[in-house]
């Protein structure tokens, strides 16, 4: 009985692990960087997250995050201050 506890929460994060990778490996960094963010917040909230820290989560680099960005802030999406993300209305 424990190993079987044991082979289902085994299994269960090797499925979490390889959508995970099927998303880095499928998505662009926008999108997924998009994702990120509308999973810590709505619309109105700010969070407190570097282009360090979300580079982390979205697996990728600094720079692939800081150009995304640019592109959310051009289109309205985003603002950015030091050490933060205000998810724009």
């Amino acid at each position: 009985d424990l190993a079987y506890a044991l082979l289902q929460v085994h299994a269960e994060r090797v499925r979490r692990l390889t959508r995970r990778l099927g998303q880095v490996g499928l998505q662009p960094v926008l999108v997924r960087l998009v994702r990120v963010l509308l999973e810590r917040g709505r619309a109105g909230d700010r969070l407190a997250i570097t282009h360090h820290e979300l580079a982390a989560r979205v697996a990728t680099t600094r720079e692939s995050v800081t150009k995304a960005m640019r592109v959310l802030v051009a289109d309205g999406l985003v603002k950015t201050g030091r050490g933060e993300v205000r998810l724009v209305d």
